[in-house]
């Protein structure tokens, strides 16, 4: 993460000193002005007084040389630029909490628990039909519950209601067994068109 940022000019080193319960380590990088930023020094001695020797599924037993690298690195960055890091941990650093360092967040929970504090704090506006369990809609220009009597549509409700547009009339059907015999209307006497040439 630090060496993919290229916030400095050089990736992180490793000064890795003694061998054994004397072994120290620390990072270290250029930065771009040319100085050189380094990390906490992380030692064997302090790995045993911090448990981390003895936690189950941890690889300091097993391959020190890399998890006192690890441990540099993570240590660096929390120091130099915690604005990368953001609280995460590795996943070295995670073996090596106790069951009192961190808590499991079962995201589902979480939101069961807000569905019960929050659901249902602001009463629906609609009407349901008791026997059919049917949403009614409400009736065109009238407000029962508005205080000042129907006919008045609060503004708090919206706009309105816009009532749907007249059909227009159909003609009467004709009955059955009686046929009627329509004319076309008369035709207009217009004379018949004269070619002019327009010379």
């Amino acid at each position: 993460m630090i060496n993919a940022s290229h916030k400095y000019k050089t990736e992180l080193q490793y000064d890795l000193r003694g061998t054994g319960e004397s072994m120290s380590c620390y990072a270290w990088a250029e930065d771009m002005n040319g100085h050189k930023v380094v990390g906490p020094t992380i030692t064997m001695a302090m790995a045993k007084d911090e448990g981390w020797l003895g936690r189950n599924g941890s690889k300091w037993k097993t391959m020190p040389e890399v998890m006192i690298r690890y441990r540099a690195a993570s240590f660096f960055g929390r120091l130099n630029c915690p604005d990368m890091i953001m609280g995460i941990y590795s996943t070295d650093e995670v073996v090596e909490l106790g069951p009192d360092a961190y808590r499991d967040v079962d995201p589902e929970e979480k939101v069961r628990k807000e569905i019960k504090v929050q659901a249902n704090q602001v009463p629906a506006d609609i009407k349901v039909d008791e026997e059919t369990g049917e949403v009614q809609e409400p009736i065109a220009g009238s407000d029962s519950d508005h205080p000042e009597g129907s006919g008045k549509h609060s503004e708090a409700h919206g706009p309105a209601p816009e009532t749907a547009p007249a059909k227009p009339q159909e003609p009467p059907k004709e009955k059955k067994g009686k046929t009627t015999k329509t004319t076309p209307p008369p035709a207009e006497n217009k004379p018949a068109a004269v070619y002019d040439p327009g010379f």
